[in-house]
Protein backbone atom coordinates (compact mmCIF):
# COMPACT_ATOMS: atom_id res chain seq x y z
CA UNK A 1 0.00 0.00 0.00
CA UNK A 2 1.45 3.13 -1.17
CA UNK A 3 1.15 6.00 1.63
CA UNK A 4 0.39 8.71 -1.36
CA UNK A 5 -2.24 6.76 -2.88
CA UNK A 6 -6.06 6.80 -1.46
CA UNK A 7 -6.34 3.14 -1.48
CA UNK A 8 -7.23 2.06 1.31
CA UNK A 9 -7.23 5.38 3.13
CA UNK A 10 -8.40 8.11 0.80
CA UNK A 11 -9.13 11.24 2.68
CA UNK A 12 -11.31 9.30 5.76
CA UNK A 13 -7.78 9.02 7.51
CA UNK A 14 -9.07 5.27 8.61
CA UNK A 15 -5.03 4.45 8.36
CA UNK A 16 -3.13 7.26 7.49
CA UNK A 17 -3.90 10.64 9.04
CA UNK A 18 -3.22 14.00 8.23
CA UNK A 19 -2.38 17.15 10.46
CA UNK A 20 -5.89 18.42 9.78
CA UNK A 21 -9.15 17.54 8.07
CA UNK A 22 -11.07 19.45 5.82
CA UNK A 23 -14.56 20.41 7.20
CA UNK A 24 -16.84 20.27 4.25
CA UNK A 25 -19.82 21.74 5.86
CA UNK A 26 -17.50 25.08 7.14
CA UNK A 27 -15.02 25.15 4.30
CA UNK A 28 -12.83 25.43 6.95
CA UNK A 29 -10.06 22.84 8.43
CA UNK A 30 -10.51 20.69 11.70
CA UNK A 31 -7.52 19.38 14.26
CA UNK A 32 -6.62 15.44 13.48
CA UNK A 33 -3.27 14.92 14.38
CA UNK A 34 -2.89 18.64 14.98
CA UNK A 35 -4.93 20.33 17.89
CA UNK A 36 -4.34 23.98 15.54
CA UNK A 37 -2.56 26.33 13.71
CA UNK A 38 -1.91 30.28 14.05
CA UNK A 39 -1.18 32.47 11.29
CA UNK A 40 1.65 34.43 13.22
CA UNK A 41 2.01 37.29 10.56
CA UNK A 42 0.98 36.59 6.73
CA UNK A 43 3.99 34.22 5.62
CA UNK A 44 4.23 32.41 9.10
CA UNK A 45 1.97 29.31 10.17
CA UNK A 46 2.63 27.38 13.57
CA UNK A 47 0.92 24.21 13.97
CA UNK A 48 0.96 22.44 17.68
CA UNK A 49 0.01 18.69 17.33
CA UNK A 50 -1.96 17.06 20.25
CA UNK A 51 -0.22 15.78 22.95
CA UNK A 52 0.36 11.72 22.96
CA UNK A 53 -0.24 11.02 19.16
CA UNK A 54 1.17 7.45 18.40
CA UNK A 55 1.66 5.50 15.60
CA UNK A 56 0.38 1.93 15.65
CA UNK A 57 3.05 -0.17 16.76
CA UNK A 58 3.40 2.56 19.91
CA UNK A 59 6.15 4.60 18.99
CA UNK A 60 5.29 8.12 19.59
CA UNK A 61 4.79 10.56 16.54
CA UNK A 62 6.18 13.70 16.98
CA UNK A 63 7.54 17.00 14.51
CA UNK A 64 10.55 14.94 13.06
CA UNK A 65 7.72 12.14 11.79
CA UNK A 66 5.82 15.43 10.30
CA UNK A 67 9.03 17.33 9.22
CA UNK A 68 10.36 13.85 7.39
CA UNK A 69 6.94 13.70 5.96
CA UNK A 70 6.82 16.77 4.20
CA UNK A 71 10.74 17.01 3.52
CA UNK A 72 9.78 13.54 1.44
CA UNK A 73 8.39 15.95 -1.02
CA UNK A 74 11.57 17.48 -2.05
CA UNK A 75 13.31 14.86 -3.23
CA UNK A 76 10.20 12.87 -4.34
CA UNK A 77 8.96 15.10 -7.02
CA UNK A 78 6.43 12.09 -8.22
CA UNK A 79 4.46 12.42 -4.89
CA UNK A 80 0.84 13.68 -4.72
CA UNK A 81 1.83 16.54 -2.78
CA UNK A 82 5.47 17.90 -4.26
CA UNK A 83 3.82 21.04 -4.69
CA UNK A 84 3.71 21.62 -1.38
CA UNK A 85 7.23 22.89 -1.44
CA UNK A 86 6.29 26.02 -4.11
CA UNK A 87 3.91 27.59 -1.21
CA UNK A 88 6.20 26.62 1.14
CA UNK A 89 10.25 27.77 1.71
CA UNK A 90 10.60 26.32 4.97
CA UNK A 91 9.66 23.72 7.98
CA UNK A 92 11.24 23.73 11.26
CA UNK A 93 10.39 22.50 15.12
CA UNK A 94 9.99 24.94 17.14
CA UNK A 95 9.39 23.02 20.13
CA UNK A 96 8.36 19.68 20.95
CA UNK A 97 4.77 19.86 19.45
CA UNK A 98 5.11 22.94 17.31
CA UNK A 99 6.02 23.30 13.68
CA UNK A 100 6.68 26.67 12.04
CA UNK A 101 5.69 26.81 8.45
CA UNK A 102 7.44 29.68 6.31
CA UNK A 103 5.32 30.31 3.53
CA UNK A 104 6.31 31.73 -0.03
CA UNK A 105 5.88 35.18 -0.50
CA UNK A 106 6.37 35.13 -3.90
CA UNK A 107 3.21 33.05 -4.11
CA UNK A 108 1.43 33.60 -0.98
CA UNK A 109 -1.70 31.02 -0.65
CA UNK A 110 -2.71 30.30 2.72
CA UNK A 111 -5.82 28.43 1.33
CA UNK A 112 -3.90 26.11 -0.76
CA UNK A 113 -1.03 25.35 1.67
CA UNK A 114 -4.62 23.74 3.91
CA UNK A 115 -5.46 22.02 1.24
CA UNK A 116 -2.41 20.03 1.52
CA UNK A 117 -2.51 19.75 5.18
CA UNK A 118 -5.57 18.67 5.02
CA UNK A 119 -6.30 16.69 2.37
CA UNK A 120 -2.83 15.56 0.45
CA UNK A 121 -0.29 14.88 2.96
CA UNK A 122 -1.14 11.89 5.23
CA UNK A 123 1.78 11.92 8.06
CA UNK A 124 4.50 8.80 7.59
CA UNK A 125 6.44 6.99 10.69
CA UNK A 126 9.64 8.06 10.16
CA UNK A 127 11.43 5.24 12.02
CA UNK A 128 10.04 2.93 8.94
CA UNK A 129 9.82 5.11 6.14
CA UNK A 130 13.31 6.32 6.35
CA UNK A 131 15.43 3.23 5.85
CA UNK A 132 12.79 2.89 2.32
CA UNK A 133 14.27 6.58 1.09
CA UNK A 134 17.27 6.99 -1.40
CA UNK A 135 17.14 3.79 -2.62
CA UNK A 136 16.25 2.78 -6.58
CA UNK A 137 12.44 2.60 -5.67
CA UNK A 138 11.02 5.78 -5.69
CA UNK A 139 8.67 6.09 -2.53
CA UNK A 140 5.77 6.93 -4.42
CA UNK A 141 6.30 3.28 -5.50
CA UNK A 142 6.81 0.78 -2.62
CA UNK A 143 4.08 -1.17 -2.02
CA UNK A 144 4.00 -1.45 1.72
CA UNK A 145 2.27 -4.84 2.45
CA UNK A 146 1.81 -4.00 6.46
CA UNK A 147 0.74 -0.47 6.69
CA UNK A 148 2.03 1.46 9.80
CA UNK A 149 -0.62 4.20 10.66
CA UNK A 150 -1.61 6.65 13.21
CA UNK A 151 -5.55 6.07 12.22
CA UNK A 152 -8.23 4.33 14.19
CA UNK A 153 -7.74 1.37 12.25
CA UNK A 154 -5.18 -1.06 10.87
CA UNK A 155 -5.19 -3.42 7.47
CA UNK A 156 -6.03 -6.51 8.53
CA UNK A 157 -5.63 -8.18 4.85
CA UNK A 158 -6.05 -7.53 1.56
CA UNK A 159 -6.42 -8.47 -1.97
CA UNK A 160 -7.10 -7.13 -5.54
CA UNK A 161 -10.88 -7.05 -4.31
CA UNK A 162 -11.30 -6.20 -0.81
CA UNK A 163 -9.74 -4.25 1.86
CA UNK A 164 -10.33 -5.81 5.07
CA UNK A 165 -9.86 -3.16 7.92
CA UNK A 166 -10.11 -4.36 11.66
CA UNK A 167 -10.45 -1.16 14.44
CA UNK A 168 -7.49 -0.34 16.50
CA UNK A 169 -8.08 -0.45 19.82
CA UNK A 170 -5.12 1.82 21.43
CA UNK A 171 -6.06 4.48 19.10
CA UNK A 172 -4.53 7.94 20.37
CA UNK A 173 -7.30 9.95 19.25
CA UNK A 174 -10.42 7.47 20.95
CA UNK A 175 -11.00 9.58 23.66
Amino acid sequence: VAPQITWPNGETFLVYEALFAYNVATGEIDPLLAKSYTMVDDTTMEITLHDGTTWQDGTPLTTDDVLFTFDLAKTNDDLDYSLFWDYVTEATATGDRTIQLKLNPARLNVGQVKFYLSRLINILPKHIWEERTGGDTPVSQFVEETPMGSGPYKVLNYTTERVALERFDDYWGKD
